[in-house]
């Protein structure tokens, strides 16, 4: 028998350091993972998204306050390269190692 389905969409760890949770299929970025501020706008989200009959707010994917970084396009980038690179393990490691270069030396920076 399968388990039932939570009625809370989960709050999630994305690579790039930022909390995320999905809603009707769009990702949402939060902030700073385990942040108050990121939790307070999940609960926000979240019950927006009960009150509208599950459908997600009419919100950008990613917060306006908050600059996109290199940590958050390389996040996005590993995530891409796992399914392109699947079956060519050193072409995986080669970005991947060009990722932590990056976030190395310029992660916190904008985008």
């Amino acid at each position: 028998m399968p388990r039932p389905r939570s009625s809370m969409p989960a709050y999630r760890f994305h690579v790039s350091g930022q909390a995320v949770v999905t809603l009707a299929g769009k990702d949402f970025y939060l902030g700073p993972h385990d942040s108050p501020e990121s939790r307070a706008r999940y609960f926000e989200l979240v019950q927006e998204y009960n009150a509208n009959g599950k459908i997600a707010p009419d919100t950008p994917a990613h917060q306006k306050e908050q600059a996109i970084t290199v940590r958050t396009v390389t996040g996005e980038y590993r995530e891409w390269i796992k399914e392109r690179y699947a079956k060519s393990y050193k072409e995986r490691k080669r970005h991947e190692g060009l990722c932590v270069t990056l976030e190395d030396e310029y992660g916190h920076l904008a985008a």
